[in-house]
């Protein structure tokens, strides 16, 4: 399993959680991923930050009958998706926010007993009040920022 970002502290996480960290601010992820996988490319890409950029991204990284997963809230309305090199690698692709019907009776279990601890991504605790600092800190990757929980 691959990591990349070009947040370290991201990085790092993604690391002590198993993932071996792609740094895109220092190298080519696609270069590093295919000589990592002998030129194949990755079984399953989840791409989560929303760009063009990084969608195209993901499409070029997934192997040949390949999955791709877009989570990250599109930034920008309109993708020129390359349907060519989609059907000629055979990708299976998937769209969209959280199906919260379909994946609370599957993750909520595991949760519960203690299988995937969803805690290990919050960095930060703060008040509802104090949401506008949250986003903020979480847009400009401030203080190790990685996921937000925010209490009344």
């Amino acid at each position: 399993m691959f990591a990349i970002d070009r947040v370290a502290g991201r990085l790092e996480q993604a690391r002590k959680l198993g993932a071996i960290p792609v740094d895109a601010s220092t190298q080519d992820p696609r270069t590093a991923i295919f000589e990592a996988t002998d030129g194949q490319g990755a079984h399953a890409v989840i791409e989560a930050v929303g760009l063009t950029d990084t969608v195209q991204l993901a499409i070029d990284l997934a192997r040949v009958g390949g999955v791709v997963s877009v989570v990250g809230v599109l930034l920008q309305p309109d993708f020129p998706f390359p349907m060519g090199t989609a059907f000629m690698k055979d990708l299976s692709f998937r769209i969209g926010l959280v199906n919260v019907p379909h994946f609370v009776p599957i993750l909520l279990p595991l949760v519960r007993s203690g299988r995937i601890d969803p805690t290990v991504l919050i960095s930060h605790r703060l008040s509802l009040s104090e949401g506008k600092r949250a986003y903020e800190m979480f847009d400009k990757k401030q203080d190790g920022c990685l996921k937000v929980v925010l209490a009344p």
